[in-house]
């Protein structure tokens, strides 16, 4: 399965789109490019990539916050570094690494990515995505698409009683505890009874309750 087809085969114009931790918005901007909507909704709290969300001016609603359970303030862990690989991205290729910044403090992640270093933490805004939806009148979300770092568990939990309208979620997950606390598969499965399976890639999964 190719995950941008099943976005153009299953959602549609004016879908309610969640994207968490969108990064540069390299991801982003082949969704948006797929899905014609005014209804996309990216969170990401890093500052060296709130620089780049805000120049490229993508037609999606960009928030500097970090989601997580608690509405409040957290550390946020800033990774840094350049692996050895030419990815052919000028936005990879030419910033510092920062797709592996979390909430959790890293664990695990110093011995699976040595050339991946991690700088002091710096304090975030998080909110809950329950009190986001409140906010902005949104009832039901019909994709998720989840790059958090290891929380997994505190992401989910936030959505509170509107994951049950929540349709599919696109979830990275790692079975070493890359970072402290962080779930595997089976965890984060078991926040919702209903959820399925739709598709395993291997790093991440699809999930649906239909």
């Amino acid at each position: 399965m190719d995950i941008y087809d099943f976005i153009k085969n299953n959602l549609k114009t004016n879908s309610v789109i969640f994207e968490i931790g969108c990064h540069m918005g390299i991801d982003t901007e082949k969704i948006s490019n797929i899905v014609k909507t005014n209804n996309y909704h990216c969170f990401d709290p890093d500052p060296r990539n709130a620089k780049i969300m805000e120049e490229r001016n993508l037609n999606v609603v960009y928030n500097k916050i970090g989601i997580s359970d608690v509405d409040g303030y957290t550390d946020f862990y800033l990774s840094t570094g350049h692996p050895n690989v030419f990815f052919g991205d000028k936005l990879l290729d030419d910033n510092d690494w920062s797709a592996s910044s979390s909430i959790k403090k890293p664990k695990l992640h110093y011995n699976w990515s040595p050339w991946c270093k991690f700088l002091p933490p710096i304090t975030i805004r998080t909110m809950r995505v329950d009190t986001y939806c409140k906010i902005n009148n949104i009832n039901s979300i019909d994709f998720v698409w989840m790059d958090v770092q290891g929380a997994e568990i505190e992401v989910l939990k936030s959505f509170g009683n509107i994951l049950q309208s929540t349709k599919f979620i696109y979830t990275e997950y790692s079975n070493l505890e890359l970072y402290e606390g962080s779930p595997n598969k089976e965890e984060i499965m078991k926040i919702n009874e209903k959820w399925k399976i739709i598709h395993d890639f291997g790093t991440d999964i699809l999930i649906g309750t239909i």
